[in-house]
């Protein structure tokens, strides 16, 4: 989204004005030559200071300087070149005279300044009242095209509710009209239904009446005629059979009889309920017609009612709309008067740009200034420093080590803070059962106890990351035992020291793009195992060897067949950190179930070009976390883990020879300068060797245990670091 700028009115002044104030400025800036050679005088001071080997204090408060100021007045009351005594010599004529021209040119300039403080004060006055002209038109603007789309969906509204109106009251005479046809459809087909139910009903009865008088009938016809036969034999047994089976049929048409009556009865019952049902139907049929013929009549009324009130109401509307047209031309009038304003205003955005471009070139210039101060100061805090980190236990009931801590106000004479543990009955060293009888005292930059946290432990480690961001290159790495907190410190997921310093890179290079600072940051992970360079960004298992490489000149180092990744976001960082880390080779040893079994380091080349001053730069920052440091009689390494304790601890003895080389190179004679500084005895130190030394920036931590158990590695941790930080580079 592109930003117009907006620029207040210049007032314009006639021609003669304007070269007149041109010529009175040069004219003060070659009257105030004086004040420049005194403005340079505390740079030469500084110059002076920053040329001397010794390190002393320069009172600069000592050093005073008689001359005038722009606002100062030489006062000469009663000065009149008629009035010159005759007997004065020309050259004091002169002089004076040239005082009076002076003394006259100093009154035009304070009157030119006041004019010009004027003019400026007219200059942010106007640029006010336009910034608030621009924000009162485009609240106006905002509320016209509201109101546009407010009357829009009122008209839409309104044409909406007729239609629904129309087409309900037709739709409800539809329903209506199909309702009372389907009530007659079901009354009279339910009738019939019944009447031929009834009819079925009764011929069923009466045939099997019939088919039963058959049956018997025929039944009794075999019979007689098989009794036939017999009577010659008896006729006395004859008659006796007719008569009981005259009696059976008789009893049986009597019993038949009897039941075609009870059914015809309720055949007669049920018609009579059927027919009291179909009275039910049909008042029920005469109460829904009411019920449907109240409901149309209030359905009808509310209609009407709600058409009238949206009548009522886009009446309203359409005043309010006539309103809005009024008030809208008021609007464009307003801004046809606004536009002409910023008509006239057109002439001073070219100035404005103009001083805009100014602007940026003074702030490159104190950005240049600012970094040349930044790397000053951590120059002056020494480019290599140790830190000693804590870490606290992790219950309550554990044994700890007494120790004290000097607070940040109680330093030591060169500013160091010291860490002091205390003696204690309890031995330190359970192979040998020797007990510590005396106190050991220590001295580093800086000392965070057990109850410091990453955030503040980071507050010290932004400036070396800041001065990466200028163009150096920068080393920090964590040393100490197995499980002593080397890992927490450097990697852990919110806070560590890698992710923390990735977010500040991004945050630093959104910052610095306001003054035309592009930056580009490529990042690679790799660890050392057994003097074995691994890539922890590859992709596959394929088994590539990678060499360093060194550019001795630039002061770059390289890494053949290694992955980099550009990193454009912190998200997409942290998901590559996370991807590594968990390729980083871990093992358990007695020390610590999860050890970390290699140097692990990420490095980030950063690259930085500014497209108004066209400079550049460019540093690299290695983030490692070493490996434990620990006895091997402590961890009880076997094997492999034997050959991984060697390793790494001959890395971390080779890194101390390298610190301990440079210092003696630097500090001690002329002839050690060119001694040699062992950095390919490890693939550690080689990978180190332009972010160790010169103008590099390098912070070690020295990750110490609290536990009773660990005091003899904690103690040898603290010896090895108060080693190197007595050795550092200044």
């Amino acid at each position: 989204m592109s930003v117009r700028a907006r620029n207040p009115v210049t007032p314009q002044y006639p021609a003669d004005q304007v070269h007149g104030v041109a010529a009175l400025r040069e004219m003060f800036e070659n009257n105030c030559a004086e004040v420049v050679a005194a403005a340079e005088l505390p740079l030469l001071i500084i110059n002076a200071y920053n040329d001397s080997d010794s390190v002393s204090l320069i009172d600069i408060s000592s050093v005073t300087c008689d001359l005038p100021t722009p606002n100062r007045r030489h006062s000469f009351a009663g000065f009149d070149e008629e009035k010159l005594s005759p007997a004065m010599l020309p050259s004091e004529r002169a002089q004076a005279a040239s005082l009076q021209a002076h003394d006259d040119l100093q009154t035009v300039i304070d009157k030119k300044e006041a004019e010009l403080a004027a003019v400026q004060q007219s200059t942010w006055e106007l640029e006010a009242l336009l910034g608030k002209q621009d924000v009162d038109n485009s609240v106006l603007e905002a509320r016209i095209l509201q109101m546009k789309r407010q009357m829009d969906a009122i008209t839409d509204d309104t044409e909406t509710l007729r239609k629904c109106q129309f087409d309900s009251m037709n739709a409800l005479h539809i329903v209506l009209e199909l309702r009372r046809h389907a009530f007659d459809l079901q009354f009279e087909l339910n009738l019939v239904r019944v009447k031929e139910e009834l009819s079925k009903e009764i011929e069923a009865t009466v045939a099997e009446m019939n088919a039963r008088d058959a049956a018997a009938k025929n039944a009794l016809a075999g019979e007689i005629s098989a009794t036939s036969d017999n009577i010659a034999a008896s006729n006395e047994e004859t008659c006796r059979t007719v008569v009981r089976f005259k009696e059976e049929h008789d009893e049986e048409v009597a019993v038949l009889q009897e039941t075609a009556q009870k059914r015809v009865v309720a055949v007669r019952q049920r018609a009579v309920s059927l027919r009291d049902q179909i009275e039910h139907k049909k008042a029920q049929n005469l109460g829904l017609r009411g019920i449907l013929k109240t409901s149309v009549k209030k359905t009808s009324v509310q209609l009407e009612k709600t058409s009238e009130a949206l009548t009522r109401k886009y009446a309203a509307k359409k005043q309010q709309r006539e309103a809005a047209v009024k008030q809208q031309q008021e609007l464009e009038h307003k801004i046809e008067q606004v536009r002409a304003s910023i008509a006239l205003s057109e002439a001073a955005v070219e100035e404005n740009d103009e001083m805009r471009l100014a602007r940026q070139q003074a702030q490159a210039g104190l950005e240049s200034e600012r970094r040349l101060l930044h790397n000053k100061l951590q120059e002056l805090k020494g480019n290599f420093r140790v830190f000693c980190r804590v870490r606290p236990a992790a219950k309550a009931s554990d044994p700890v080590i007494p120790m004290k801590i000097s607070s940040d106000d109680d330093l030591t004479v060169e500013g160091k803070q010291v860490i002091t543990l205390e003696p204690m009955a309890v031995p330190y060293d359970y192979s040998t059962g020797a007990k510590r009888a005396a106190a050991h005292r220590f001295e580093f930059d800086k000392i965070f106890p057990q109850t410091s946290d990453n955030q503040e432990i980071f507050l010290e480690i932004s400036q070396l990351v800041q001065s990466c961001l200028d163009g150096y290159n920068v080393c920090v790495f964590a040393y100490g035992q197995t499980g002593s907190g080397k890992t927490w410190t450097m990697s852990h997921e919110n806070d560590g020291m890698i992710p923390a310093s990735i977010n500040k890179i991004f945050e630093d290079i959104d910052t610095l793009a306001a003054q035309g600072w592009t930056y580009t940051v490529d990042g690679q992970f790799v660890e050392i195992y057994n003097e074995q360079i691994n890539d922890l960004l590859a992709v596959g298992k394929k088994v590539v060897k990678h060499e360093i490489k060194h550019d001795d000149a630039e002061r770059k180092t390289t890494i053949t067949n290694c992955t980099s990744v550009r990193l454009e976001s912190r998200a997409q960082a942290a998901e590559v950190l996370e991807r590594a880390t968990r390729k980083r080779f871990t093992a358990s040893t007695m020390l610590n179930l999860r050890s970390s079994r290699s140097h692990c380091a990420f490095i980030l080349n950063i690259r930085g070009h500014n497209q108004v001053t066209n400079a550049t730069c460019e540093g690299t920052l290695n983030l490692i976390d070493l490996a434990g440091s620990e006895r091997l009689n402590a961890s009880q390494a076997k094997g492999d883990r034997l050959r991984e304790t060697q390793a790494i601890n001959k890395s971390l003895s080779c890194l101390g020879d390298v610190i301990h080389s440079l210092y003696k190179r630097q500090n001690l004679s002329k002839e050690v300068n060119a001694a040699h500084v062992p950095y390919r005895n490890s693939k550690l130190t080689y990978l180190l060797k332009h972010s160790l030394g010169g103008d590099a920036k390098t912070l070690m931590f020295a990750n110490v245990s609290l536990l009773v158990p660990n005091a003899h590695e904690t103690i040898n941790s603290l010896r090895f670091a108060s080693k190197v930080n007595e050795t550092r580079m200044k």
